[in-house]
């Protein structure tokens, strides 16, 4: 009989261990790592508005203020560590509203500029876009041309596209 119970103990013990490594894991996945995105201004995003890498949430913000010199805005998010590989330092981050109804504000981040994204590392800055599409592509072009005729190429076939789906509604 005693050996049984220490192996029914064992048993347990290796099960409860697996259970809190399980949670550790998932509670590392949810609280996600910081990333800082610096912006020309904030675009009405708030604590707690998603963020969206191909129409999907990696994560949230978790502060807007001013940066330093207070002619910017720091935007920190939390973004899950399982999508830090999917992001580059050549993200672009651009502030939009959701097509639901009512509209959400989100930060939405696009590989558009990337061939193969490289992952980004805890508490890096990276740069982002508020604005209309004109003012976006402006800023991102002074930064990167190229970046900015993909972004252009890119808004032209989802315009495109929308245009298409409404003459088809007729």
């Amino acid at each position: 009989m005693p050996a049984r119970r220490r192996v029914l103990s064992a048993a347990l013990l290796a099960t409860s261990v697996g259970f809190v490594l399980a949670c550790a894991d998932i509670a590392g996945s949810l609280t996600g790592a910081t990333v800082t995105v610096e912006m020309n201004e904030a675009g009405g995003l708030r604590a707690g508005d998603a963020v969206l890498l191909n129409g999907l949430e990696i994560g949230s913000i978790k502060d807007v203020s001013f940066s330093a010199g207070g002619d910017g805005v720091l935007t920190t998010l939390s973004v899950g560590s399982e999508h830090m590989t999917r992001l580059d330092p050549q993200t672009v981050f651009m502030v939009r509203d959701t097509e639901t109804n009512p509209p959400l504000r989100v930060l939405v981040a696009s590989n558009v500029c990337i061939d193969s994204p490289q992952g980004i590392a805890e508490g890096q800055v990276l740069h982002g876009y508020a604005g209309g599409m004109v003012k976006v592509l402006l800023l991102a072009g002074i930064e990167n041309p190229d970046c900015a005729g993909r972004l252009a190429d890119r808004w032209m076939k989802d315009l495109e596209r929308s245009l298409d789906q409404l003459n088809q509604a007729q």
